[in-house]
C-alpha cells in the first residue's frame, strides 16, 4: 500500500510541475500580447522589415511629391495592398516620408490587433493566410482562459496530493518547490530565438510573444518562496503534525494507552462478576473476552469521551 501511495504521489507530483509550467507560459502569452506591450514590439520588427525586405522607405521617399500633390486638394491619401486598406491624413503626408512610415506601421498594427474573427483561435490559425490572429486580441484572450484553466487544474491536482499524502503538511512544501522549478526556464527561453537562421525582423516578433517572461518568473518565485517558507513556519511550530493527525482515523481521541486501561478495566470487572476468569497454563480456559468485544467497549468508550469533550 505504500507503495502505491507512493507512486500515486511521485505522478502527481510530476502533473502538477508540467500544469504549473503550463500556468506559467500562458500567462507569459496573455501579458505580452497585451496591445500596450506587443505594440512597440512589433513596430522595430516591422519598420526593419518594410525597410530591408520591401524597401518602403525608397518608395515612400520617391512618392512623397506625388502625395503631396494629391494632398492639395484632398484630406486623405488611400493605399491598397493585399487587402488592406490604409487611409492616411494629408496633415501626416504633409510631415514628411518618416512620418508616413510611422502612421502606416501603427495603423496597420492597430487593425491587426483589433480585427474580429468569426472562428475558434486555432481554426483561424490554419484557416486565414495569413498568421496574424496569433498578434490579436483574439490570441490574448485564448491564452488567458487557458491560464485559467490551468490554474483550476493545478489547485486540483494539489487537493489529490493533499488528500492521497500521509503528511499533509507537506503538501505545500511540495508545492512551493515544483512552483520555482517550473519557471526556471523562462529565465534562459531567448536563447530559443538565437539561431542565425532566423531573420532579425522575425525573431524581434517572436520575442514579443515572452516580453513579459522575467515578469511571470519574479512572481511565481515570490509566490513559490512564500509558500515554501509557510510551510516551513507550519512544520516549525507543529501545526502541520496537528493538521495530518486531524485526518488520521479515529484522530486520537483515544490514546493507545487509554485502550489498555479501558480492556484492563472491563476485564477486571467481569473477572469480579464472573463472567470471565484469567486461567492458568494447566487449567481448562473457562469464559474469556473476545476481540470483538474488546472493539465494542472501546468504541463506546471513544464515544463517551467524544460527548464529554463536546459538553464539558
Amino acid at each position: 500500500m505504500g507503495f502505491i501511495r507512493t507512486a500515486i504521489i511521485t505522478a502527481l507530483s510530476i502533473l502538477l510541475l508540467l500544469s504549473f509550467f503550463l500556468m506559467a507560459i500562458t500567462l507569459t502569452l496573455s501579458w505580452s500580447l497585451e496591445y500596450d506591450t506587443i505594440k512597440p514590439e512589433l513596430q522595430n520588427s516591422i519598420n526593419e522589415l518594410a525597410s530591408e525586405e520591401f524597401g518602403l522607405n525608397e518608395i515612400i521617399g520617391q512618392e512623397i511629391n506625388l502625395m503631396q500633390m494629391y494632398c492639395m486638394n484632398n484630406t486623405k491619401f488611400v493605399i491598397e495592398e493585399e487587402g488592406y486598406i490604409l487611409e492616411i491624413p494629408c496633415n501626416i503626408v504633409g510631415e514628411g516620408s518618416e512620418a508616413i512610415i510611422d502612421y502606416g506601421i501603427n495603423s496597420v498594427i492597430e487593425k491587426i490587433y483589433y480585427q474580429e474573427y468569426n472562428c475558434d483561435f486555432w481554426k483561424c490559425v490554419k484557416e486565414t493566410n495569413t498568421p496574424f490572429v496569433l498578434l490579436s486580441e483574439k490570441a490574448r484572450s485564448y491564452w488567458k482562459s487557458k491560464f485559467h484553466f490551468f490554474l483550476l487544474t493545478s489547485l486540483a491536482i494539489a487537493t489529490l496530493i493533499f488528500f492521497t499524502s500521509k503528511r499533509k503538511h507537506t503538501v505545500l512544501l511540495l508545492s512551493g518547490i515544483l512552483l520555482i522549478l517550473s519557471v526556471l526556464p523562462l529565465v534562459k527561453i531567448s536563447l530559443l530565438f538565437s539561431n542565425p537562421l532566423i531573420p532579425n525582423s522575425l525573431t524581434g516578433i517572436i520575442e514579443g510573444f515572452f516580453t513579459r517572461s522575467f515578469n511571470v518568473f519574479l512572481i511565481f518565485s515570490i509566490i513559490g518562496l512564500f509558500i515554501f517558507l509557510f510551510s516551513m513556519a507550519l512544520h516549525f511550530f507543529d501545526i502541520g503534525k496537528r493538521m495530518s493527525n486531524w485526518f488520521t482515523k479515529n484522530k486520537e481521541s483515544v490514546s493507545s494507552d487509554d485502550i489498555k486501561n479501558i480492556v484492563h478495566n472491563e476485564i477486571s470487572k467481569k473477572s469480579k462478576k464472573g463472567e470471565i476468569a484469567i486461567s492458568h497454563p494447566e487449567e481448562k480456559p473457562k469464559k474469556h473476552i473476545s476481540i470483538k468485544e474488546i472493539k465494542k467497549i472501546v468504541k463506546e468508550e471513544i464515544v463517551k469521551k467524544e460527548i464529554n469533550k463536546k459538553y464539558k
